[in-house]
């Protein structure tokens, strides 16, 4: 039994090692798009909690949208637009890994076009917006910072 208890410490030690020596050796615009990736699986999950978690406290939108503000909205649509299973009928489309993001120093930039799907018509965006974010390292880790929107096609459904 000892000897289970062992091995199954010395795989999770192993497993965990692993991770942080991969996430050691990721280079700055990857670390930015798993930022990317992060928000978008947290939108996606309908996570009220994890959602929007790497905004920076003074990020704010091109239209002077505070991070606060921001977080309130997309709070007030998990909790009201709800599809007939109960669960947040919106979901982002956004192929993170391909997002070109250049970085400088302690700054980096992103720019990709970020569509929301309904569930009711999964294979057609409600709403296409192009995103030019600016990111920011501090203390080790990136934030979101800033952002403009600019709309491709459809309409905000909220």
């Amino acid at each position: 039994m000892k000897r289970v208890v062992g091995l199954l410490g010395f795989l999770l030690a192993a497993w965990f090692g692993a991770r942080a020596v991969l996430a050691a050796l990721a280079s700055d615009e990857d670390l930015v798009r798993e930022l990317l990736q992060q928000e978008r699986e947290a939108f996606d999950a309908g996570s009220t909690t994890t959602t929007m978690h790497r905004f920076a406290e003074d990020y704010r939108d091109a239209s002077g949208i505070t991070v606060t503000q921001l977080h309130s909205a997309v709070l007030w649509a998990m909790q009201n637009r709800r599809g007939p299973d109960g669960t947040f009928r919106y979901s982002v489309q956004l192929d993170a890994e391909q997002v070109p993001v250049a970085v400088e120093g302690d700054a980096a930039t992103a720019s990709f076009d970020l569509a929301l799907l309904d569930e009711t018509t999964p294979s057609l965006p409600t709403w296409t917006v192009r995103v030019d974010a600016e990111f920011a390292r501090r203390e080790g880790r990136w934030w979101l910072v800033r952002s403009r929107h600019a709309m491709v096609s459809g309409r905000r459904p909220f």
